[in-house]
């Protein structure tokens, strides 16, 4: 009813209630900015900076300044972004002269030992690194905030804590606004922190979370990602550039020398990276069935996706010789079988090495990508290095596989994935739907499809966002996944994907 009177008499606008709903604080504050309006009889955006004060007195919990504040500057009515205004009084200095390490956190006189126990409670659930590194950023920025804050815990935290909370983790170091992918995560990080640390010392005993914000947050964060580009190449000569940098480069040690094949495998076979990481010798390559002229990598393991016995179709020629040298260098070392904790088991490792840790992990191949990325003479718009890693490898590959089969189960099966919804996602990147897109003219040109899809083609021409379904159906085939793998390995010759003149 309030909201109502606000509006009719212009003490509020549509455009300062949908904004309020963008900012992702709780409901109620809408029939408490009009009741303020209705108090004071004067319209939200002629508010003063006092006019704000009455804030705490209609709504202490949900209504605040700071609330106010942000309102006033996301609609424009105000240039100073008090998100902003805090972190520069506190914080900034402090980031900007040295990021924390854990040795750093361990020394906090409050916070030292609830993070070393929550350090070693990772360690203990086989957190991965990545995880554990960006836990250290997340600890860094919980202490920064509760600084701001005046506290010294978190023991009294309550819904507006939370939400405050929520507002500080959104903006990256250097006072950016980060995405909300990067945001949500933040969040699910920091509620397994808080279930963990329930009833412990500087923690809540009852978690207040802000249930229906942050899980509103979260949709707008699948719809985003699902209208997204993806994690694929910006285009085909960049994947193709990569794999002739890392081909041709020359290894400087042992760990180089292993990073080198790991990603030659990758750049020709569709598993996941962890998947590749732990193939074990001598039951890691098998003839696809039905097509024993084709190969697919093995592993008697679960996947991430839960697939067990999975294979995965090898799409070039290098991964398979990558495979035999790798084997080859194993029966020279003469290496025996190490635990792998992942799996609960003893083998021997295709990526194993002769000193700790014994096996290549994924900071030694995320670190080696980066090298051959500055060793690439190519570059993306505006001159940074070239977006690339395992996963657009995987895209790149399965977008092959969508081309020459036209069959999205194919695609499914090459991917491992349990449903079609997320195969269809992989495929929804520009690159994969222009490429895709190629193909289907490039059929129809060669008199591979009839004149009946024409104006089909047509349609996916002028459509800014080809629907793959549409482009899938176009190519289709009755061709089996294993034949597509021989068809793509034989194109070439020496190489498939890539070109054989510099292999």
């Amino acid at each position: 009813m309030f909201v109502k009177w606000a509006l009719h008499f212009t003490l509020l606008l549509d455009k300062e209630l949908e904004t309020l709903g963008k900012i992702k604080y709780h409901a109620s504050s809408r029939n408490s900015i009009a009741i303020h309006t209705l108090i004071l009889r004067k319209p939200f955006k002629d508010f003063a900076e006092y006019d704000l004060e009455y804030a705490p007195k209609i709504n202490s919990t949900e209504y605040s300044i700071f609330l106010l504040r942000r309102l006033r500057f996301h609609l424009g009515y105000s240039s100073v972004d008090p998100v902003k205004m805090k972190v520069k009084k506190k914080s900034t200095t402090k980031r900007v002269q040295k990021k924390m390490t854990w040795e750093d956190l361990y020394k906090h006189p409050v916070w030292g030992k609830t993070i070393k126990d929550y350090y070693d409670y990772m360690i203990i659930g086989d957190a991965l690194p990545d995880y554990i590194k960006n836990m250290c950023l997340l600890f860094e920025q919980l202490l920064v905030f509760l600084e701001k804050q005046g506290l010294s815990d978190f023991s009294n935290f309550t819904y507006l804590d939370y939400m405050e909370l929520t507002e500080h983790l959104s903006w990256g170091v250097n006072g950016n606004l980060l995405k909300l992918r990067t945001i949500v995560t933040y969040i699910a990080r920091i509620k397994k922190l808080f279930v963990w640390g329930q009833g412990r010392p500087l923690f809540p005993n009852s978690l207040d979370f802000p249930e229906e914000e942050w899980s509103k947050m979260i949709k707008e964060s699948h719809l985003e990602y699902r209208k997204s580009e993806g994690l694929s190449f910006t285009s085909n000569e960049i994947a193709e550039e990569l794999v002739k940098t890392i081909f041709k480069y020359n290894p400087k040690n042992e760990i180089e020398t292993l990073c080198r094949y790991f990603w030659m495998i990758t750049a020709s076979s569709t598993p996941r990276l962890s998947f590749v990481l732990n193939l074990e010798v001598g039951n890691c390559l098998k003839r696809m069935p039905n097509e024993p002229q084709s190969y697919g990598l093995y592993s008697p393991d679960e996947d991430k996706a839960g697939n067990k016995y999975g294979q995965f179709p090898v799409l070039d020629p290098m991964g398979t010789k990558a495979i035999a040298e790798l084997e080859k260098r194993i029966q020279l070392c003469n290496f025996s079988p190490i635990y792998n904790e992942k799996v609960n088991r003893k083998y021997i490792h295709l990526f194993q090495l002769s000193n700790y840790p014994w096996r290549l992990t994924r900071d030694h191949v995320t670190s080696f990508l980066e090298k051959m990325k500055e060793e690439m003479s190519l570059r993306e718009g505006g001159g940074s290095l070239v977006k690339a890693s395992a996963h657009r490898f995987r895209t790149f590959l399965l977008t092959h596989i969508a081309m020459k089969s036209g069959d999205i189960e194919a695609v499914r099966i090459a991917a491992g994935h349990k449903d079609e919804k997320m195969t269809r996602m992989y495929l929804r990147s520009r690159a994969s739907r222009n490429s895709l897109l190629n193909r289907v003219v490039q059929k129809f040109e060669n008199n591979e499809i009839t004149g009946r899809f024409y104006f089909r083609i047509i349609s996916l021409l002028s459509a800014e966002q080809s629907p793959v379904d549409e482009m899938l159906r176009s190519l289709a085939t009755d061709i089996s996944l294993g034949r597509v793998s021989f068809q793509l390995r034989k194109t070439i010759g020496n190489g498939v994907l890539y070109e054989s003149k510099w292999m």
